[in-house]
C-alpha cells in the first residue's frame, strides 16, 4: 500500500474510531466524567500538566480547559503545584482518586471494545496488535518533534 493511501486510510478511520472511543467511555464513566474530561485526565496522565499545553492540543483556548481543570481539581481527580523550575507555571498532577478512576473508565471501556474482537481471526488480531504498536510508536515520534 502507498503512504498516501495509508495516509488517507488513516484520516477516514481515526475520526470513526474516536467516536467509538467516546461511546465506550461514555459507557464506563461515572456520570460526572464527561469525554472532555476524560480526555484532560489522560492528557495528564501522559505528562501534559499545564493547561496551556493541554488546551494546545485540543485546539481550544486556555479558558475552556481551565473551566474542565477547575472542575477536576473541585472534584479531587487533579491537583494543582508550582512548578519546581518556574515559580510563575502552574502544574497538574493526577491524585491518587484521579488515577483511580482514569485506569477504571480505562480498563471498562477495553472490557467493552473486547468484545468486537471476537469476529477477527486470530491472525487478523496479531495484524491489528502491529499495526496498533507501529501508530504508538509514530504518534510518540511526532509529539517528540512538535516538542
Amino acid at each position: 500500500m502507498k503512504k498516501s493511501e495509508i495516509a488517507s486510510k488513516y484520516i477516514k478511520t481515526i475520526p470513526n474510531s474516536m467516536s467509538l472511543v467516546r461511546h465506550y467511555i461514555k459507557l464506563a464513566s461515572e456520570p460526572e466524567v464527561s469525554f472532555a474530561r476524560f480526555r484532560v485526565m489522560c492528557n495528564v496522565s501522559r505528562g501534559l500538566n499545564t493547561v496551556s499545553e493541554i488546551a494546545e492540543l485540543h485546539g481550544v483556548s486556555c479558558a475552556g480547559i481551565s473551566k474542565l481543570v477547575e472542575s477536576l481539581v473541585s472534584d479531587g481527580y487533579l491537583e494543582r503545584s508550582v512548578s519546581p523550575t518556574d515559580r510563575r507555571i502552574t502544574e497538574l498532577d493526577l491524585t491518587g482518586a484521579g488515577a483511580k478512576l482514569l485506569s477504571k473508565i480505562r480498563k471498562q471501556a477495553s472490557n467493552e471494545f473486547e468484545s468486537y474482537l471476537n469476529q477477527l481471526t486470530e491472525s487478523e488480531l496479531n495484524k491489528l496488535g502491529r499495526a496498533l504498536d507501529c501508530l504508538e510508536s509514530l504518534f510518540e515520534s511526532v509529539q517528540e518533534r512538535k516538542n
